[in-house]
């Protein structure tokens, strides 16, 4: 809960334009390369304040909900957050090419020609496909689920679509805030990703819950044995 708080206050700090006054990027774009310089700013500062305004409303939150005897609980064997966090790893390093592109093009260190970055661009978004679901059956297989290949196939149906909507969000909000690059749009564009994508792996999972003749996700160890 106070995770979430803390994410979803730097969310609307961002969105509204609060607490990040922080270090930009100001691009120059030319024939083949671009020049980028650095804003100085205290960052460190802001994103601790955002991340420790949420954490406190988080906190308070769950005593309130806690005092007044609210209790959040579900079955024991739904293992929803291992897949989404399974599938957020496996997303985040199918990613990682893409993302140490963009870093050090921004960064001003490298400067890489069209090919490179187109070639570097689908490598990821293939590598964090693969990942993705591969990381959500490896973790359900792991924790002896008889839901895995369900969960596996559904999230293998989802993660494009979720892919999708993800990139709609981020450029929705990029949008919102004027296509800027400075920190304020690069976080608020990566939380706005990043629950859209941890949506699609819960909306998966749910649905792997919903099928089936029992509708059950019960560990194989569990499952009756035939007799020998």
């Amino acid at each position: 809960m106070r995770s979430f708080a803390g994410a979803l206050s730097a969310f609307i700090a961002s969105i509204g334009g609060l607490g990040f006054s922080g270090q930009g990027f100001s691009v120059t774009w030319g024939p083949g390369i671009y020049d980028t310089s650095f804003i100085d700013t205290d960052v460190a500062t802001s994103l601790a304040a955002s991340a420790a305004i949420g954490a406190l409303l988080g906190f308070i939150l769950g005593v309130v909900l806690w005092w007044a005897r609210v209790r959040v609980s579900g079955a024991t064997d739904n293992r929803l957050g291992r897949v989404v966090c399974a599938g957020l790893l496996g997303v985040i390093v199918g990613l990682s090419p893409a993302l140490v592109i963009v870093g050090t093009a921004f960064a001003g260190r490298v400067d890489y020609d069209v090919t490179t970055q187109l070639a570097a661009y689908g490598i990821s978004a293939v590598l964090a496909y693969v990942l993705g679901v591969a990381a959500v059956y490896l973790v359900l297989r792991m924790s002896r689920d008889s839901r895995r290949e369900t969960t596996a196939l559904a999230t293998a149906v989802a993660l494009p679509l979720g892919a999708a909507a993800a990139t709609g969000s981020g450029v929705a909000v990029a949008r919102h805030l004027g296509y800027t690059t400075d920190m304020t749009t690069w976080v608020a564009t990566a939380l706005a990703a990043t629950a859209v994508v941890a949506a699609t792996f819960a909306l998966a999972r749910g649905w792997a819950l919903r099928t089936g003749p029992t509708g059950s996700a019960a560990s194989d160890q569990d499952s009756p044995q035939p007799a020998l």
